[in-house]
């Protein structure tokens, strides 16, 4: 699949899955069943953010909680061509292999007038270096072009082996809200 599928997929509202292409996977509402989280042990999370004036987040234990029906929330009132996101990485000793599925559950939702959102972006790091990075560049203005709010899980298959994942949102944004779900290996 490519970028542009996945963006007519985010904007018709479609669940979109499946292989093929590159094995990005955006928006896919019915898919969250196949997560295997990123949790349990000594999993932690925290903000990825530069020029991100007020970001705060709250109950962010929620993505790791092995519960995809649980979730944490990011606020990013503002970001000045920057980045806000969330972060997961796996107890120590953990690392997925290349070849798996790096994904994020999450739910955007904010001011559908007031967000544009350049990208939407998914990382993969080892022992905190970045090892590779997918890009879903939807170039909208509306928050709520993944279902608004609901649970959508973008993902891609990796190259090289990883410990944490990160999903955030890259570019000019105002009143960008995320629930983070769950992260995803596998």
């Amino acid at each position: 699949m490519n970028n542009r599928w996945l963006a007519i997929c985010a904007v018709a509202l479609s669940a979109c899955g499946g292989g093929g292409g590159s094995g990005n996977s955006g928006p896919d509402v019915d898919g969250t069943a196949r997560c295997a989280t990123i949790s349990g042990g000594g999993t932690t999370v925290g903000v990825s953010q530069s020029n991100c004036a007020g970001c705060s987040a709250s109950n962010l234990e929620a993505a790791i909680d092995g519960d995809t029906d649980t979730a944490g929330t990011l606020l990013a009132p503002g970001v000045a061509a920057g980045f806000a996101g969330v972060r997961a990485t796996a107890q120590p000793g953990v690392v997925y292999g290349g070849g798996s599925t790096a994904a994020a559950i999450v739910g955007i939702t904010g001011d559908p007038y007031l967000q544009v959102a350049e990208q939407l972006v998914i990382r993969t790091y080892l022992s905190g270096s970045l090892q590779e990075e997918n890009v879903f560049s939807l170039n909208v203005v509306s928050a709520n072009i993944v279902s608004g709010g609901a649970k959508n899980k973008f993902s891609f298959t990796t190259s090289k082996p990883y410990d944490a994942v990160e999903f955030g949102v890259w570019g000019g944004v105002v009143n960008y809200q995320a629930d983070y779900y769950a992260f995803c290996h596998g």
